[in-house]
């Protein structure tokens, strides 16, 4: 519960600052932090005992895992879309800075982990190359590495002089922390995470 807490938290505060609707660009850091510190956290989250679905069957899970995703890709090329957008609006140079860059490569990394994600709810061909087993692990350390990414793009617009004009102080390192905390929690809990057992599907694959 601890992440949704954060998640939400910093989601929100970036929110408040961009001021959604008082110019496109307010788009951008408004749904790229909740495409990537709510619905990509959460989406991990969702198989978390401790989390927010508490007891809940494994298809339930896979089925939040899903929708949180799919809103985490929309949200995410949204917020492209808005950044894009506003640089053409000013004849600004595109993918200038590393910021920029790395949020792009960040951005295409989620829609191919998003497409890799149906290879383990439908394994039948990936279980021919790799166990069921290293399918999820690789799955899950993607994820990580996608959040690690995806919390130094953060950081990098937590560092910019927009942000920075807008927020000082506490708040500014509260900004700062709360990216790395969400990490530190979803690597506690695909580290600690006991391992299950192959689903129907992947046992017919082989």
């Amino acid at each position: 519960m601890l992440s949704l807490i954060v998640s939400v938290a910093f989601a929100g505060f970036v929110a408040y600052v961009s001021e959604p609707g008082s110019s496109l660009f307010s788009w951008h850091p408004t749904l790229m932090s909740f495409a990537f510190a709510v619905f990509v956290v959460q989406a991990i989250g969702a198989f978390d005992h401790n989390g927010f679905l508490g007891s809940a069957s494994r298809n339930t899970r896979v089925t939040f895992h899903f929708l949180l995703m799919f809103c985490g890709v929309v949200s995410a090329l949204l917020g492209y879309a808005a950044i894009y957008y506003t640089k053409e609006k000013f004849e600004k140079p595109h993918l200038t800075t590393p910021h920029g860059q790395l949020g792009f490569g960040v951005i295409i990394y989620l829609v191919v982990q998003s497409l890799a994600g149906i290879n383990v709810s439908y394994p039948q061909l990936a279980t021919k190359l790799v166990s069921y087993g290293l399918l999820r692990r690789m799955h899950g350390f993607s994820g990580l590495f996608l959040f690690l990414l995806s919390s130094l793009v953060m950081l990098g617009g937590i560092n910019s002089d927009w942000f920075k004009e807008r927020v000082t102080g506490i708040a500014w390192y509260m900004c700062v922390v709360a990216p790395f905390l969400l990490l530190a929690l979803l690597l506690k809990q695909v580290l600690l995470k006991k391992p299950t057992s192959k689903p129907a599907d992947a046992k017919k694959a082989k």
